[in-house]
C-alpha cells in the first residue's frame, strides 16, 4: 500500500540531529483511501485485534493512544498526517474496498528533515 502524495512535497525539518530519533507509525485507512488516524506503534499501548468477519483480515485496534513524549513525537505526528490520501485496498477475490493499515518508520535524514522509510 502507497500514499497517493508526492512524499518529496512535504519537506518539514525538524532541526539539530541530536533531538531527531525513530518511530515506528501505524496508519489506519478507510475504504476510500483516506487516513482515519495515524499513531506510533508502541509495545506498552492497549491493543485489540479486529478480525474482519467477512474477509477474515486481522488488524490491530490501538484502545489508548499516548500522548507525544518530545518534540521529535509531535513534530513526527504533525508530518505524517499530511499523507492523507492513500491507495485503497482491496480484497483479492471480491476486489471489494476494504478499510486497512500501513507501517512505516518516520526519521530524520541526514539534513534533518523528516522522512518516511519503506512501507509494508
Amino acid at each position: 500500500m502507497e500514499p497517493k502524495i508526492n512524499l518529496d512535497s512535504l519537506s518539514m525539518s525538524f532541526g539539530p540531529l541530536k533531538s531527531c530519533g525513530t518511530q515506528r507509525l501505524i496508519f489506519d485507512i478507510d475504504k476510500k483511501g483516506r487516513l482515519e488516524v495515524v499513531n506510533f506503534q508502541n509495545q506498552n499501548w492497549q491493543e485489540s485485534l479486529l478480525i474482519d468477519s467477512l474477509f477474515k483480515i486481522q488488524s490491530y485496534k490501538n484502545i489508548e493512544y499516548a500522548p507525544p513524549k518530545n518534540e521529535f513525537e509531535k513534530k513526527a505526528l504533525e508530518y505524517a498526517r499530511l499523507i492523507n490520501k492513500w491507495q485503497a485496498l482491496e480484497h483479492r477475490k471480491t476486489k471489494e474496498k476494504v478499510n486497512s493499515q500501513a507501517y512505516s518508520l518516520i526519521y530524520c535524514d541526514t539534513k534533518g528533515y523528516l522522512k518516511l522509510g519503506r512501507y509494508q
